[in-house]
Order: structure tokens, then C-alpha cells, then sequence
């Protein structure tokens, strides 16, 4: 064999390896990219071994799954079945883990393999324990086949997830939920815009999931996710570090995710329909409300964007949310986010102190 083909072909088994794309793919350069969850290099320590794993061939094959391209998930999956278990461990543990409360559906759909995972992942978490070397053991200890099927299992429930916060269009490409991209929310139309005839829905009323910090969760969670997450551990633990968390995730994520997360925690307070939609309960709501001040930009910012979103939509309120300057942006979604945490049942006694820590200076 030439000298440079022997080359050409260890280049594309270390690209093949260091992706997650098949050989083939990566020897001709035409393989698919599917984004997955960012998980990056995983350390072992908290799964009781001492090495590091590099988890872009799994996250590769999550994307796969993600995205329901079952040609690359057939191509990818040897490779991974056939390296180092602890890599499934930590994928199949991370949906089972969040997905605490999983319906009995769900458990059923789940094979015996899996099934005594969720449960070993059940008692880690009862019991408050960090330790996953259980978990971790009970995968090396596996059978190929049953290998295999928690696999199988794990990209099920990932694609799931995924599927749960997919924004749905109709046939103008528009977001029918409400909560899709933010280029469509923010995007010109024709004419103007249709006035709401039901109230939004509930953006995280997939439920389900236990209370975690945005830390404890994969980067490639979805953001509902992370933000229901916040919401749920800021009421039940009474203290801040959850949505401390949430707002370092949006700083990392950039300008897109604090107006993505300003408009989903706008739809989860009007979800309850309390003050209707349209134009009308827009004008009674900014009735009920301080006038604009220049003083208190985050605080108006908030106001107008409520109030655009009972109007006529989440674009019309991504629009005000575009228009504001960085920290602005950030001040109105901390207060938004502090609204959502008290209609959520953060005690009233509390709130004033709740309110000190997480907008002492949102003005």
C-alpha cells in the first residue's frame, strides 16, 4: 500500500475516533454533524475510577439519535458498545437521573436492564449520595446484550427529551407553541401580527423532572429544562443557588439565551390565562402598572414585554426583549425569573429576602 494512503487512512480511524463518525464517513469527509449534548471529556472521579473519557463519539451518536438519523446511529454504535462502559454509564444515568419522577408508562417502556439502573439512580438520589460507582459497576458488569438495550434505552429517552421542547411550525413556518427559535419569533412578517385567541401554554408542563441545578445537568439540556429545573429547586430548597446557577448557564450561552429565557418564563406567567390575551387585557394589565420610567428600565422592560406577549405573542415581546441593552436584558429575566419562582409557591414570608438576593441591584 502507498505510504501516503496508509497516512490518509490513519488520519480518518483518529478523526473517526475523535468525533464519533464512522470510518467511512470520515475517511470521505461526508459525514452527517449532529449536535448533541455538550459533555465534552468526562472525569471519572464521581463514577470511583480515576481516568478521563472522551465523550465526543457518544455525544456524536446522541445527536444521532436526537436528530432520528438511524444511519448514522447504526454506524456509530459498535464503536461505542465496544470502548469504555463508563461512557454509557454516565448517558444512560443522566436522563434516568433527571427523569425522576417517570411515569409508570414510561418505567414499562423501559427494558429489565434499564429498569434496574433507574432504580439504583432512584436510590442515589433518596439517599443524597454523589458517589455513581454503583451505577458504574452495574454497566461493566453487563452483558453485550444488555449492553446493548440500555443503549438502546439511553437515546430513546435523550431524543425524547429532545422531542419534548422541538418547537412545532405550522405550514408559515411559524412557531405554534410559542417557544421555538428565536429567529422565528424575531422574524419580519407580511402584515401584522394575529392576536392570541387562547392562552399560552404552560412551557414546562412536560414535568417529571427532579429538582437539579443547571451544574448537576448536561450543557446540551435543553433550556426549559434547566429553567423548570431553577424554578422547581429555588421553591423547594428556599435558597438561591439554583437560579445563581441558571443565570451563570445564560451568561455562558450569551444574549439569545437570556431573551430565549425571558420569553419562556413570560409564557409560564400568563400560562395561567389570569389576565386573558389580546389587545384589551394588554391595556389593563399596563393600566394596573407603574408608568414607563428611564429610572427603572428592567422593571418597565418587564411590564412591556408581559404586556406584548398578551397583545399579540411571543414576537411581539422578543421584540422589546431585542431592543434592550445587555444588562437591561439580564435585569428584566432575573425579575421575571424571581415572579416565576413566587407564583410557583416560594413562601411570602420569604420573598422579600428572595427578592434582595437575586435583584439586589435590578432596577
Amino acid at each position: 500500500m502507498p505510504q501516503n494512503r496508509r497516512s490518509q487512512k490513519k488520519k480518518a480511524r483518529k478523526r473517526a475516533a475523535a468525533t464519533g463518525q464512522p470510518y467511512s464517513a470520515a475517511a470521505s469527509g461526508t459525514g452527517h454533524q449532529h449536535l448533541g449534548p455538550e459533555i465534552g471529556t468526562l472525569d471519572g472521579r464521581p463514577w470511583g475510577v480515576d481516568r478521563q473519557v472522551n465523550m465526543r463519539p457518544i455525544q456524536a451518536l446522541i445527536g444521532a439519535a436526537m436528530a432520528g438519523c438511524l444511519p448514522c446511529q447504526r454506524s456509530a454504535t459498535p464503536a461505542i458498545l465496544g470502548g469504555d462502559r463508563l461512557a454509557v454509564a454516565a448517558v444512560a444515568g443522566m436522563p434516568l437521573a433527571a427523569m425522576s419522577k417517570m411515569p409508570a408508562s414510561a418505567l414499562a417502556s423501559l427494558s429489565a436492564p434499564s429498569r434496574r439502573l433507574w432504580e439504583a439512580n432512584q436510590q442515589m438520589i433518596t439517599a443524597g449520595d454523589a458517589d455513581g460507582s454503583r451505577v458504574r459497576t452495574m454497566v461493566e458488569e453487563m452483558s453485550e446484550a444488555d449492553l446493548a438495550v440500555v443503549l438502546d434505552d439511553a437515546l430513546s429517552l435523550w431524543a425524547g427529551m429532545a422531542e419534548l421542547n422541538r418547537p412545532r411550525h405550522d405550514a408559515d413556518g411559524l412557531d405554534l407553541d410559542g417557544q421555538g427559535h428565536l429567529d422565528t419569533w424575531s422574524s419580519p412578517s407580511d402584515g401584522p401580527d394575529e392576536e392570541l385567541t387562547r392562552v399560552p401554554d404552560n412551557p414546562f408542563a412536560a414535568g417529571g423532572f427532579m429538582v437539579m441545578s443547571a451544574q448537576d445537568l448536561a450543557a446540551g439540556f435543553p433550556l426549559p429544562l434547566l429553567l423548570q429545573a431553577a424554578i422547581d429547586g429555588t421553591v423547594e430548597d428556599r435558597i438561591t443557588e439554583h437560579a445563581e446557577d441558571v443565570f451563570d448557564t445564560l451568561d455562558e450561552r450569551g444574549a439569545a439565551a437570556w431573551r430565549e429565557a425571558a420569553l419562556l418564563l413570560v409564557q409560564f406567567l400568563l400560562c395561567g390565562g389570569y389576565y386573558g390575551v389580546g389587545h384589551e387585557a394588554a391595556a389593563r394589565y399596563l393600566a394596573q402598572q407603574p408608568a414607563p420610567d428611564e429610572r427603572i428600565p428592567s422593571t418597565t422592560a418587564f411590564h412591556l414585554a408581559v404586556a406584548s406577549f398578551m397583545a399579540t405573542g411571543a414576537r411581539a415581546a422578543d421584540r422589546v426583549l431585542a431592543a434592550l441593552p445587555s444588562e437591561v436584558l439580564a435585569g428584566t429575566t432575573r425579575l421575571l425569573f424571581f415572579t416565576a419562582v413566587g407564583s410557583s409557591g416560594y413562601p411570602k414570608a420569604l420573598q422579600r429576602d428572595l427578592f434582595k438576593e437575586l435583584c439586589a441591584d435590578v432596577h
